[in-house]
């Protein structure tokens, strides 16, 4: 199972977002993800003043991609505008992720296709991503092998008792040669999830990560580093 340590804004400069990519390497996680958005994304948000603090550049970002690059540990983000899928595409990340709450953003997904990258797309139920999957399908059907799916509860955070799932999940298609899920998002604070994960044959899992002594902005959600490692290691 590959975990995708997701930093997201857990941090409070380029510094700190370094050292979560340096920590990400550390613990054994595959992916370390941060998110891209503008303005316009963060407009009606309660928390936009300290979103703002956090926004990432196009040189922000690849400034982010080209440390992992140094260190060996890959950097893939999530893209919140159309103009931000570009920007990782020209930075050659190996994978988009898109959030649930834009799963149904037809101009976002839609350009994550155009640009070749394979995509990973939060939904939240395997009924939904079925639906998904095959109305996807019918209307671009040269793309839909580069989409995968990860089962989401968006609940923020989550219980482990709302997440439902079963192998059954990630071994039946919802069209030729595809799992229903490639993985599971994972929004509790313990393993509980993470660990019915990878029992139940999920090829990747998204975890919230957060640095040893800091109270970020998705705490209540989020593992350390340290958690996370020995988790992987155990």
């Amino acid at each position: 199972m590959k975990v995708i340590a997701e930093c997201g804004v857990n941090w409070d400069d380029l510094n700190q977002a370094k050292a979560m990519i340096n920590k990400s390497r550390w613990a054994l996680c595959d992916y370390a993800k941060f998110q891209i958005y503008n303005n316009n994304v963060i407009r009606d948000s309660p928390l936009r003043a300290e979103l703002k603090k956090r926004m990432l550049t196009k040189k922000d970002a690849q400034e982010l991609f080209d440390y992992g690059e140094k260190i060996g540990q890959p950097v893939i983000f999530t893209p919140m505008f159309p103009r931000a899928v570009d920007w990782i595409a020209e930075m050659g990340c190996p994978l988009i992720k898109i959030r649930y709450a834009d799963n149904y953003n037809i101009k976002l997904v839609n350009r994550a296709l155009e640009v070749g990258v394979p995509v990973l797309i939060s939904t939240d139920d395997h009924y939904t991503g079925i639906k998904y999957v095959q109305q996807l399908y019918s209307i671009e059907v040269r793309y839909v092998p580069q989409v995968q799916l990860l089962y989401c509860v968006p609940k923020y955070p989550a219980s482990p008792d709302d997440y439902d799932f079963t192998p059954q999940h990630f071994t039946i298609g919802a069209y030729p040669g595809a799992p229903i899920f490639a993985g599971v998002s994972d929004h509790t604070s313990g393993f509980e999830v993470l660990t019915r994960a990878k029992t139940c044959g999920a090829a990747f899992c998204e975890v919230h990560v957060k640095l040893s002594g800091t109270d970020p902005i998705e705490e209540k959600w989020s593992k350390t580093f340290e958690e996370v490692g020995e988790f992987l290691l155990s």
